[in-house]
């Protein structure tokens, strides 16, 4: 969300791959790294937030407020981080609940009543809980928080 460099493209995919009767770059990937995969520690254990591609440079406007909305969206993460940010963070797997993603939805195992539940996206955003053992939502990542134990979780 915020310009590091500025200035002419010179390495143009027609010439990035030194390969004979080939163009392309050699490196395609989303949330890996480059690296060998031993020992590289760059972009381990990251989540993908956002991919976009634009067929024009975006001015800094259109990447703060209006297209990426970058400055809404990086305060909504501070907020989900400053919310759920804890030294020791207890694990689900550690206690008697079980997430499940299902299509469309969340279910929670385990719950005898009484359980704060608690469901975020990855901007932040809590969803309103109003079924703990079955939430329906759409798509996406999120974090579940039952009482003080909390997991992730990919609904399809």
């Amino acid at each position: 969300g915020v310009p590091m460099a500025t200035g002419t493209i010179t390495n143009l995919l027609s010439t990035s791959l030194p390969k004979d009767n080939l163009l392309g770059t050699p490196y395609n990937w989303i949330g890996r790294s480059c690296y060998a995969e031993n020992g590289d520690l760059y972009l381990r254990k990251t989540l993908v937030y956002d991919f976009r591609l634009y067929r024009k440079a975006l001015s800094a406007e259109e990447i703060m407020t209006t297209d990426l909305n970058v400055g809404n969206t990086i305060s909504l993460l501070d907020a989900a981080y400053i919310a759920n940010h804890t030294s020791a963070v207890n694990q689900v797997k550690a206690s008697q609940y079980q997430v499940i993603a299902s299509v469309g939805s969340i279910e929670i195992t385990g719950l005898v009543g009484g359980e704060k539940v608690s469901v975020f996206d990855v901007t932040g955003r809590q969803f309103q809980v109003t079924n703990p053992s079955e939430i329906t939502v759409t798509p996406g990542m999120y974090i579940v928080k039952v009482n003080g134990f909390v997991t992730k979780v990919v609904v399809k």
